[in-house]
């Protein structure tokens, strides 16, 4: 397993992959490949969580030399992006913390030239 930065958000925050592979770095672009990207939207905590725990049973099960995802590792590159909307999770943590309402969020500028674009829950 790697960690390593793939990009930066809007506002320059570092975006991070988690590679689980058996495939060595110098052979990976011969394989095939699977990214999860998680996390888009801010509030949907529960992608993050979900990542987390497929990445744990992933090498949970290839440290107890289960067959079948020792044998997934060996011809897959696994590639994890937990949280793509850092920013937006910031904004919401942020919010949350002073208790306010919870809205979707990027740091995009839209057509009318808003700082932010803003979403409100239920509508």
């Amino acid at each position: 397993m790697q960690i390593e930065p793939v990009g930066s958000s809007f506002l320059g925050k570092p975006i991070y992959c988690v590679r689980v592979s058996g495939i060595p770095r110098s052979k990976e672009a011969s394989y095939p490949a699977l990214l999860a990207a998680g996390m888009m939207h801010a509030r949907e905590m529960v992608s993050l969580s979900t990542h987390i725990y497929t990445i744990f049973r992933i090498l949970y099960h290839a440290r107890h030399q289960d067959p079948d995802v020792l044998d997934l590792l060996r011809r897959t590159n696994l590639y994890f992006v937990p949280m793509v909307n850092v920013d937006g999770v910031r904004e919401i943590s942020e919010r949350h913390n002073r208790s306010l309402p919870l809205i979707r969020k990027n740091r995009h500028k839209n057509r009318v030239n808003c700082p932010k674009t803003e979403y409100r829950a239920g509508g």
